[in-house]
């Protein structure tokens, strides 16, 4: 029993030790203010931070009239009636509210969670009031004001980026050292976050073949960059790369060579060719040797390319200018098992659907007006069992009078839709007659949607990669928005999820390398009966070049 009763005042000894670490570490508290103008707009933000306890109080207990005094913003910043409701009543280490005014005033209320220090610098999740939920770093400056590195959902020019928030009440405990990142953390953090908004120019090595890159990454001693060739002219060749003749440099001058392809059928090699049918994006990966330590940037990247027997390029090489190489965490997961690949790579639909381990049902329902009515029963009067989007499809298992029966892809119930509102079709082979062809190909759908005030195109791009499980699909989204004065923006997200057949489920954000980074809400993508198209969320996007 004494032994016992020592070895409990033991641990509770080390556990009181450990405290005064942990809160030396994350001594960052207080009342933090920004309202400032630039290029004709203005960027207001205001913060209460306690990652000393995370009892932080939401705004809608600290303000509770139309205005209130600030140091520096305006006395109706914090209007209760504005206010948003969804973190209401709630404690945490951290809420912000930014408001960015140019045109129209776009507001964000965010709530900041688990603050840590990893690999030197200040991190915290954060979480938007409609549910969008990210990662950012913080900045503590010598005169304790910080600044905000990658937070709010907002486009880089409009989100708090570069941002000065000055502290107007320091919280701070008095008797530990306050919490700060590492000049090293902090350069690595602000390295790798800039990267993913540099823009890579792109040079084709002819003008009806277009070259888009999709994202570089280290893997090992490997730098490998993405890129989607489309054979945009009328006539379908060979497209050859040539390792030998190609390299890359970096800003410090250095020289990469030995470089290889993954391309068409050929994987590793040195030199590589495929076949370029019209108007399909075939993928490329292009790996360069990377000796040792990290790449961070290539200034350059040459690669030669030609067509084969009678396909005349105009040039005879492509270009990448700006590539940037986005590298893991400092402070890397321990490796996981490694996959071993499927034996064969299908080559064609049909094949692929009959590897897949669910199998097709022989018809679909196709929805073909938004917000139908589902019920669970062959009447109107029956209970809802909820509405399905435009373009929505469900496994059809029969009929009865004037409703058809089918299987929702998404909570897997038998519901009843009226056959007015919907359509029966034949299978074929789902989505896959309108995604994918082999593994080498990857199509792009797009939306355009024209809008007074401003123009927003966005568009899915669909693949698979070859060593990951069969039925693994990946996805790039893009919005691009141009408003009426010229500005320009432009979000990009990957997901990765599962190929169902008749149907994909999108439910991981990754990263370019695939790597994971958070669940997201399921992102249902159905097949547009006899078109090549697809419906997301009851939007249709058409193949590039239909």
């Amino acid at each position: 029993m004494r032994n016992l009763i020592s070895g409990l005042l033991f641990i509770g000894a080390l556990i009181c030790l450990e405290m005064p670490i942990h809160a030396q570490n994350m001594n960052l508290a207080g009342v933090y203010e920004a309202n400032t103008k630039a290029n004709g707009g203005v960027r207001q933000l205001y913060a209460v931070l306690d990652f000393n306890t995370s009892q932080a109080k939401d705004f809608t207990q600290l303000f509770t009239g139309k205005t209130a005094q600030f140091k520096l913003l305006p006395e109706d910043f914090m209007n209760v009636k504005k206010l948003k409701k969804r973190f209401a009543g709630s404690t945490a280490a951290g809420f912000v509210r930014y408001r960015e005014k140019y045109l129209l005033a776009l507001t964000e209320e965010l709530k900041l969670t688990n603050p840590r220090i990893e690999a030197g610098m200040i991190m915290a999740d954060w979480e938007n009031h409609s549910g969008v939920k990210g990662t950012c770093g913080i900045i503590v400056k010598e005169d304790n004001s910080i600044e905000f590195v990658g937070l709010t959902s907002l486009d880089r020019d409009l989100n708090p980026d570069g941002l000065t928030v000055t502290c107007v009440e320091d919280r701070c405990l008095s008797d530990v050292p306050r919490a700060k990142g590492t000049p090293e953390g902090v350069e690595h953090f602000v390295q790798e976050y800039e990267k993913r908004f540099m823009k890579t120019a792109v040079a084709s090595c002819d003008p009806e073949i277009k070259v888009e890159f999709k994202g570089c990454e280290q893997v090992g001693r490997q730098a490998q960059i993405h890129l989607l060739i489309t054979n945009q002219s009328q006539l379908e060749f060979k497209m050859e790369m040539n390792g030998a003749e190609s390299m890359a440099t970096d800003k410090e001058g250095n020289t990469y060579q030995g470089i290889t392809f993954n391309f068409g059928e050929q994987n590793g090699s040195s030199k590589a060719n495929c076949f370029m049918p019209k108007g399909t994006p075939v993928k490329c990966t292009v790996i360069v040797p990377v000796k040792e330590g990290q790449a961070h940037l290539f200034n350059k990247v040459t690669v030669r390319s030609y067509g084969m027997g009678t396909a005349m390029f105009t040039g005879d090489r492509l270009q990448l200018d700006n590539v940037p190489v986005m590298q893991p965490a400092m402070a890397q997961a321990e490796e996981e098992e490694e996959f071993v690949p499927h034996g064969t790579q299908p080559q064609s639909p049909l094949e692929l659907a009959a590897l897949l381990p669910e199998k097709l049902p022989e018809q679909l329902i196709t929805v073909v007006k938004p917000g139908v009515n589902l019920r669970k029963g062959a009447s109107a009067t029956a209970a809802l069992a909820g509405k399905a989007a435009l373009g929505e499809v469900f496994a059809f298992v029969g009929a009865e009078g004037t409703w058809n029966i089918g299987v929702s892809a998404q909570t897997g119930e038998k519901v009843y839709i009226a056959k007015s509102l919907s359509k029966v079709v034949n299978t074929g082979v789902g989505i896959m007659s309108a995604v994918f062809y082999t593994s080498t190909y990857a199509n792009q759908y797009l939306n355009s949607n024209p809008t007074t005030g401003f123009e927003r195109n966005s568009d899915y791009t669909f693949w698979t990669r070859q060593g990951d499980e069969i039925s693994t699909v990946y996805a790039t989204f893009n919005v691009n928005t141009t408003t009426m004065t010229g500005r320009m923006s432009n979000t990009s997200v990957n997901y990765k999820g599962q190929l169902k057949g008749w149907y994909i489920v999108l439910d991981e954000r990754v990263d370019v390398g695939g790597n994971p980074i958070e669940k997201v809400a399921p992102i249902y993508v159905y097949p547009a009966n006899a078109e090549d198209a697809v419906y997301v969320d009851g939007v249709k996007y058409v193949a590039e070049g239909i």
